[in-house]
């Protein structure tokens, strides 16, 4: 009897544990809608209903730092550091099997990127643990997605315009002959004569190097081979072979002189790895990319508050600490959780940990060396320095307190960053920051020089350092009062002087804010040591904008700005789009639009010279490789066209045939993620439904009558459709089962 209830009460428990895996705990995340406060404030309602197996009664969330009040008393939310926050809802009853957790929010929402990530629980003994976390629509009815002065969902008859103005394309223009390429030779003549070949096989290359002719591509395509002659091997290499294979499908081709080069010296693209990791073949694919179109500056931005990414021979806390984030307290051993994660700062599936070894790094820089394409690393100093600095305090614990970034005791110094950190910048009044990036980049050298790649400076950032970040500190306090200054602006000058002094000879690049509002002794100082200015505030070409600003002083400057180059914005007002939505609407006709004449031009009385273009993309929503593909492709090709033409070229229908019927195969090839547009609707004139979308040949409309979103398995539209009153219509265009966002018609 007594072996009986022991196997009776095993099968209970096995029992539980199945139940318990069968119905897990869920948390579901939606908003009640945009609406205000008591006091008229703008304000949304953010609803977490959690159900299943509820065997926790903590959980954890990221967001965006905003002010934010649970609904209910019972109920009790903390800020672990500004973007994760821990609600308790354990006096909370359940109601039908779940538990509903209401915040009221500041502001509104805007955009699905600025919902709720990260979500775990947290156990009775403080431990984290996964759940499984399901975000919800915000496009389910008008309040999510419009207030009483706002609507931000774009109109379907305005896309529908739209779209038919790219699709209005010449009859005579071929997007896929043989010489339409992007970016856009500058100068194809046809000689005359034609050649046979076996359709499908690429003409064989032959490079001549001549090192007279720098950048400048002469290629010459006749007797079935392409000859390439420039003093940039690299650059010619992958020009000629990208013609090649563009010529490969055609069993006849003229034959024809080509003459090129790009008109930016540097053609890049800036990548944040800091706020959510990419892996080094990820990278690759990433450079790989950039050589097909011409870019060749990868900016990367491998530091900043959120992580620290790269291994440092000697400083193992950079990355012990500054590479993991996870539930924590005190941030001793690992930073806190931002933007994403499951609580585990040893889980290497999600972007929120991760680093590059020195000998990823070096092999990745051999690998960009070979196609052409120079890394330039950003060490983010003296703003964004958070994982730096956390981690130096746990070196200094260890016992070697010469690293330190930051005053241990006695700082009294009150501010919130652009991130709303409160301690995040280093202080120029120690010997620790000159010291710790002395050795920063005395590594950095090493391994570039092992790589036996160009390393064109150090980028170290000098952005976004809010005000009074030193005004309680007794050394920053001590030094400006020796050295005369007046205002924390001298002291910021005062550390990148004494930057630039430690990095020589290598130079150093940044933000705008080293190289505009200084004095003149510091400009004669600091600007032999520039590589480059990053220009990131939007774009203006008045007297006092940063871009005359920094010419006039004598600084190398690239146009970097975020209203028109900054990928990370979203491509559409529509809420579900992914990307930001601080700096505008930044699509591929907004980079391809931002021709030399949209910036401010250089005086023949500047200093200083425009010496290329730079398109950004900071990673706080990207969460894979597919998300950041997503934001880089196709706003990339605009770029690229600017980058090494400077100038108008090709006509918005024109590009849009190139990217639909020659770009998007290739990336659906290489399975690279890209951006779809979203279809349009309008009534015709017989009053019924039309859809369209921006391409002519490629992808299929989808749409729904009953207020869902459309799938690949919905009715395929094939023609013009009769609504019933009051009937809403949604159609997603969908290309290699990659969807738009969902166009909403309300008959």
């Amino acid at each position: 009897m007594k072996l009986f209830r022991f196997l009776l009460t095993l099968t209970g428990i096995a029992a539980c544990f199945a139940a318990s895996a069968a119905n897990p705990a869920l948390i579901r995340w939606t908003t009640l809608g945009n609406g205000v406060d008591g006091e008229g404030k703008a304000q949304y309602v953010q609803r977490f209903e959690i159900s299943g197996d509820i065997d926790f009664n903590k959980f954890c969330f990221n967001q965006f730092a905003r002010g934010m009040r649970p609904v209910e008393d019972v109920v009790s939310l903390r800020e672990i550091v500004p973007g994760y926050y821990e609600v308790d809802f354990s006096r909370l009853q359940p109601k039908d099997g779940k538990i509903t957790v209401d915040i009221a929010t500041r502001g509104n929402m805007q955009a699905i990127c600025y919902a709720p990530d990260g979500v775990h629980k947290v156990m009775a003994d403080g431990s984290p643990a996964p759940v499984e976390y399901v975000t919800g629509s915000i496009i389910e009815f008008p309040a999510q997605w419009s207030t009483a002065k706002s609507n931000w969902m774009p109109k379907a008859e305005k896309i529908f315009a739209r779209n038919e103005e790219l699709r209005n394309i010449s009859p005579t223009y071929n997007a896929s002959a043989p010489y339409n390429l992007l970016p856009t030779f500058k100068q194809v003549k046809l000689t005359g004569g034609k050649f046979k070949k076996k359709a499908g096989s690429a003409p064989k290359i032959e490079f001549k190097a001549n090192a007279a002719l720098g950048d400048t591509l002469r290629i010459s395509v006749t007797k079935g081979k392409i000859k390439a002659e420039s003093g940039n091997k690299e650059l010619a290499s992958e020009r000629a072979k990208r013609l090649a294979v563009h010529l490969a499908p055609f069993a006849q081709v003229e034959e024809a002189e080509i003459f090129d080069y790009p008109d930016y010296q540097y053609r890049g693209i800036m990548i944040d790895v800091a706020r959510n990791f990419l892996t080094i073949g990820e990278m690759k694919r990433l450079v790989d990319e950039m050589a097909r179109y011409g870019m060749n500056v990868l900016h990367f931005h491998l530091v900043d508050d959120e992580a620290w990414r790269l291994e440092i021979p000697g400083l193992p806390e950079l990355t012990d600490l500054g590479s993991r984030r996870g539930y924590t307290n005190d941030e001793t051993e690992y930073l806190a959780q931002i933007f994403c994660g499951d609580g585990n700062p040893d889980n290497l599936s999600n972007t929120s940990n991760g680093y590059y070894t020195r000998e990823q790094f070096i092999d990745f820089l051999k690998y960009a060396n070979s196609k052409g394409v120079a890394i330039l690393p950003e060490i983010e100093a003296p703003g964004h320095a958070r994982a730096a600095i956390k981690a130096m305090q746990k070196r200094a614990r260890g016992g070697d307190d010469s690293y330190l970034l930051s005053e241990l005791v006695g700082d009294t110094s009150k501010y919130t960053s652009a991130q709303a950190f409160h301690d995040n910048v280093m202080n120029p009044a120690l010997p620790g920051p000159y010291k710790f990036m002395g050795k920063v980049a005395d590594e950095v050298v090493k391994m570039y020089a092992e790589a036996g790649a160009p390393l064109l400076a150090i980028h170290i950032g000098g952005d976004e350092v809010p005000r009074g970040s030193w005004s309680g500190s007794p050394a920053a306090q001590k030094l400006m009062a020796d050295q005369k200054m007046t205002h924390q602006k001298e002291l910021h000058a005062y550390f990148v002087e004494k930057i630039a002094e430690v990095m020589r000879p290598v130079k150093i690049s940044g933000w705008s804010e080293i190289a505009v509002g200084h004095s003149d002794a510091y400009d004669a100082a600091v600007a032999p040591s520039v590589y480059s200015v990053n220009c990131w505030h939007g774009t203006s070409d008045k007297p006092e904008s940063e871009v005359r600003q920094a010419l006039k002083r004598g600084y190398p400057v690239i146009l970097s700005n975020v209203d028109r180059l900054y990928l990370d914005q979203w491509y559409t007002s529509h809420p579900m789009e992914r990307g930001l939505t601080w700096g505008g609407i930044v699509d591929e006709y907004r980079t391809l639009s931002s021709t030399a004449d949209k910036f401010s031009k250089p005086y023949d009385t500047d200093k200083g010279s425009i010496i290329g273009i730079s398109g950004q993309l900071w990673g706080e929503t990207l969460r894979s490789a597919a998300g950041m593909q997503n934001l880089v492709f196709p706003k990339m090709l605009g770029l690229a066209e600017r980058a090494w033409n400077a100038d108008a070229t090709l006509s918005e229908p024109e590009y849009t045939a190139i990217i639909s019927e020659v770009e998007i195969p290739h990336w659906i090839e290489r399975g690279i993620t890209f951006h779809v547009p979203q279809p349009g609707i309008r009534l015709n004139d017989e009053g019924l439904a039309e859809i369209n979308a921006p391409y002519n040949k490629i992808g299929e409309i989808r749409y729904t009558l009953d207020g869902s979103d459309p799938t690949p398995s919905s009715p395929l539209y094939t023609s013009p459709l009769k609504l019933a009153d009051n009937q809403q219509l949604r159609a997603v265009y969908f290309i290699n089962t990659i969807p738009s966002v969902t166009t909403i018609f309300n008959y």
